[in-house]
């Protein structure tokens, strides 16, 4: 196994990037300063942005993949009334994007495309708003987990956030 699918590239931090469509946006980084997050946030996003639908994608890890029924990357997608987010674990941290566009989020990770070829694997209503959501990383202690191929990987992840937004599904 590589070194970064033991945990030797995680560091632990929320990378959000606020404006995911435009090309020049650098990410807003935040590590366990749960205080200082969640008071920029109130400013940004507000305490009240409903989470009205959330999707689960999953897409091939390399593009050399044949398959992706065992080995994938999975995310959240999620729609509120004035944007459109993801939501996901990466070998090095948590990266939150949020764009007006659908494509700007869910075809593309940190500015770069995504692999081709994702796939939706579950959709529901949202129960609760996007501010709880961040706050519950907190709570969960995700910063604290380490990146792991077998035991901590964006498949843990993104099941446990899918089922703590979704409404009545669960992964």
């Amino acid at each position: 196994m590589s070194k970064a699918a033991l945990g030797n590239h995680w560091v632990g931090k929320i990378y959000f990037y606020p404006q995911a469509d435009d090309p020049k946006a650098t990410p807003l980084e935040y590590t366990n300063d749960v205080d200082s997050m969640m008071t920029k946030l109130k400013e940004m996003i507000g305490t009240n942005e409903m989470i009205e639908e959330v999707q689960a994608y999953k897409g091939a890890l390399s593009g050399l993949q044949l398959t992706k029924e065992i080995l994938y990357h999975m995310f959240l997608v999620f729609r509120t009334a004035e944007w459109y987010w993801t939501i996901e674990k990466h070998q090095d941290g948590i990266t939150i994007q949020r764009s007006k566009s659908l494509a700007a989020v869910r075809d593309r990770w940190r500015l770069k495309d995504r692999i081709s070829g994702i796939e939706r694997m579950k959709s529901d209503e949202g129960k609760l708003c996007v501010y709880n959501l961040i706050h519950w990383i907190f709570q969960k202690n995700e910063l604290d987990k380490t990146y792991h191929l077998r035991f901590s990987n964006c498949q843990h992840f993104a099941s446990a956030a899918f089922n703590h937004v979704a409404l009545k599904k669960t992964i």
